[in-house]
Formats: structure tokens, sequence, C-alpha cells
């Protein structure tokens, strides 16, 4: 009880502990890396204040700077700590991904105790004054490769190449969302997707650059996404040969998906350039934790850091999604939408059955407008239909079957006028929509009709 009374009363202090054990757990499971993240941030031993964490950052860069592995029996020999203790903290550590969102949480608060201690120092105004300046003067202008630069010298630095990956849409390392409702085949065109940008030809009329593609399948079964990528590149004409460069992770039958450090680190073993995660909900974490969503983003960015881009699939939010704005149709917490550079958003088609609205949001291109796309044998095309996505104010086309229709009519020849108000009532619809009906009908040979002077009649075969 007094524990859990202590907790309440310091939880800053608690936080800071979890976040330095944390990176101390990042560090066993990753020596190298996250030591180098360490350096980037100036970490020292001086910056912890858990006694188990820095006896952890000490021994982890000692073996690292020597050369010697980091097995948890060498960690226990050079810091005195239990095997189950040093064991404790890797199993309790997340991701190693996350590491870098911590070393800035170490650092500020280790800022934070060097400047309280120089103000409490200081005697009087002016050395106040004095100590503020000092700490200001002490605070590091680069954090984790954050550089500070003045403008009038990085207008004088050439520009950098542009390294387009869907010419005009996103680029190598942006971080891309697609998102739709449920059965809006997000899957679909993510893997369609990915088999433009390996084979480097053009994705939906729109120019790809050639990539190498590592996709985690997280929903469908094996057997039946291997079906689907048959049929699809059948559709749209591409050799399976020439997919070499693309690397699929089947996970749908997993008891545990794989976490972002992971995938990160299968995705540099393979030589990937684009990472694409569908979907993305089964990496996520808890979205209703503020702290784990920053450091899901943070783990999101590393890909950025190593150079490589990152596509994820989004469930859209409940409710109607041409009621939202595209912005706000990803589920889950605002944050990943608003972290990502480009968002790709599938909404229903007001009207039209297997057509979809495809609207995009790029923060480093100009405005892209909607189009929409037709699923058509296994593969999306672009078609000349206006997008007009389906939202609560627009009615959706009604289709009537064979059956309905003949309902309305019987064996006995029945004028067109007679026509018209059978199938107004039976079928509920307008005086132009009945017209439409009837003729189709005829046309389809579910009516009979014959012309009678100036009369065209209407009836049911019924034999």
């Amino acid at each position: 009880m007094t524990a859990k009374k202590n907790q309440a009363q310091k939880p800053k202090t608690i936080d800071l502990i979890n976040s330095e054990r944390t990176f101390a757990g990042s560090l066993l499971q990753d020596p190298e890396r996250v030591v180098k993240i360490a350096r980037d941030y100036g970490l020292t031993a001086d910056s912890f204040t858990d006694d188990f964490a820095r006896r952890v950052f000490g021994s982890v860069q000692r073996h690292v700077g020597a050369g010697v592995p980091c097995e948890p029996l060498a960690v226990q020999k050079d810091t005195g700590l239990k095997v189950s203790v040093i064991q404790e903290l890797i199993d309790d550590c997340p991701t190693a991904a996350y590491a870098e969102y911590h070393a800035g949480l170490i650092l500020g608060a280790a800022l934070k105790r060097d400047a309280l201690a120089t103000i409490k120092e200081a005697d009087g105004t002016e050395a106040l004054r004095l100590a503020c300046e000092k700490i200001t003067q002490g605070l590091p202008l680069a954090q984790g490769g954050v550089v500070a630069i003045a403008a009038a010298t990085w207008l004088t630095e050439q520009d950098e190449p542009e390294r387009p990956i869907m010419e005009g849409v996103f680029d190598a390392g942006d971080r891309v969302a697609i998102v739709g409702q449920s059965k809006a085949r997000k899957s679909f065109y993510a893997l369609q997707l990915a088999v433009n940008v390996v084979t480097g030809t053009p994705f939906l009329g729109v120019p790809t650059v050639k990539q190498r593609v590592i996709l985690l399948n997280g929903e469908i079964k094996a057997c039946a996404y291997k079906k689907r990528l048959r049929r699809m590149i059948s559709t749209l004409g591409i050799d399976g040969t020439t997919l070499d460069g693309l690397i699929v992770v089947n996970t749908s039958e997993e008891a545990q998906p794989p976490s972002f450090d992971k995938v990160l680190s299968l995705a540099k073993k393979q030589g990937a350039q684009v990472v694409l995660i569908d979907p993305a909900y089964l990496l996520l974490g808890d979205e209703n934790d503020q702290t784990a969503v920053k450091a899901t983003i943070a783990a999101m960015k590393q890909f950025a850091a190593e150079g490589l881009t990152l596509v994820m699939v989004f469930h859209a939010a409940k409710g109607r999604a041409g009621d939202k704005q595209v912005i706000d149709r990803i589920s889950g917490s605002g944050i990943y939408a608003r972290d990502t550079s480009t968002m790709l958003s599938l909404c229903e088609h007001a009207t039209e059955e297997d057509h979809v609205v495809l609207a995009k949001i790029c923060r480093n291109h100009p405005p892209c407008d909607p189009v929409t796309l037709r699923f058509n044998d296994g593969a999306f095309e672009v078609t000349t239909v206006a997008p007009i996505e389906k939202n609560s104010k627009t009615k959706p086309k009604r289709t009537f079957t064979q059956d309905e229709i003949q309902e309305c009519f019987s064996a006995l020849e029945t004028s067109y006028r007679d026509s018209l108000d059978a199938v107004t009532r039976g079928l509920g619809v307008g005086v132009s929509k009945a017209k439409e009906i009837i003729r189709d009908a005829a046309k389809a040979g579910t009516l009979k009709c014959r012309v009678e002077g100036r009369s065209t009649l209407y009836w049911v075969d019924v034999g």
C-alpha cells in the first residue's frame, strides 16, 4: 500500500525511471545501435538517476567499445546485477526502436537537473542572470541528428537530389498512410502499389521508380494471398519472374506480430528500400496511451533515419468516411494521420458498385485531384467516372432483381402508362427511374413487349 502511495505522489520520477530502464533494456537488445543513439544524444553515466540503468549503460558501452558481445552473463559479471534482473530489463523493453524517444526524455531530465543545480548555487540577481546565460549557452544545438543552422548558410548549400518513388505523390524516406473503410479493398490497392513499384511500372497511371519492397501481410492467409497476387499480375500483364524485388512476409497465422524493430531489421537484411505494413494496427499498441503513441511515432521515424520509406495500411474510423475530411479518416489516434507525409484515401463511390474514390493528401507535393477507381478482375483501374464520395447526403443507387421487376407485371398485356404506374408503386421509384427500368428490362428480355399502333404493351412470359 505504501509503495503504491509513493508511486502516486511521484509520477514524474517513476516515469523517468521507467524510461531509463527501458533504455537499458534497449541497450541489451541492440547494443551497437543504441550506444550510437546514446552518443548522438550526448548521454553519459551521469545522465541516469537509476542505479541499474547506470550500471548497464556503463557495461554495454565498454563492451561495444572493446568489440565484445554483450551477453547477459558478461553484463552480470561486469555490473554485479543478477542475471534475472538483466533478463527482466530485456523482457520489459517493448522494442529497441523506441530507444531514441527515451534518450530524449533522459537527456531532457538530465539538463533540467543540471540547470536547477546551477541556479541554486547562484547568489544574488547578477549571479542568477549569469547562471541562466551559462545554462542557455550550454544547451546542445544538435540532439539525435536535429541540427540548428542559420538560414543564410543553409541557402548556400546545394539542394539534395530528388528521390521520387511515386512521382508527385511520395518520395524516398516518406511515411505514407493508406486508409479506407472495411471492404474498400485496401489490401489489393497496397499489393498493387508494391507490384508496380518493384517492377518500376506506372501505378494507376502515375510513374514509379523501381525499388526493392518488403511487404508484411498480417491479415490474409498465405495461400489466399498467393492466389490474389497471381490473379493480379495476370490482369496487369506482369511476369511473375520480374518480382524478385518483392519480399512477402506472411504473419497472419503467427501468434504474435513482429515489432517495428524486427521489421526494420529484416528490411535492412533483405536490402529493401520500401517497407509496406498491412495492416498497421497490429504494430501500433495502445492508441489511448499518448506516451506509447509518441514512442510508436519515434519507432516509425526510425525507418526514415535508416533511409527507408514506410507505407502503412490503416482502417478508417467508424462512421461514413465521406462525411469526414481525409486527414480525419484514420482510426485511433489522430497523431498517426498528422505525422504522415502522404495519405491515400479509398472511399466508397456515391453511386457505382465496385468503384472507389481515391483522394490524396501530399505534404511535400502540389495537390492532386481525386479520381475514381474500378476494381476489375483482381486489380484496380482508373475510370472517367466523376469522383463523388458516398456520404450521408448522397443516396445509393438502388438496383432491382429480375424477379422484383417481373412481380410488377402479369401474363396480361399492359399499356405503357399502366406499366409505369405498376413499377412506381411496386418498386417505390419515380417516373424517370421507372422508365429506365422498363426500357432496360425489355432490352434484356426480362419483359416481353410488342407495339400496337402508337402504343407499346408489356407482359411477363409465364410459360
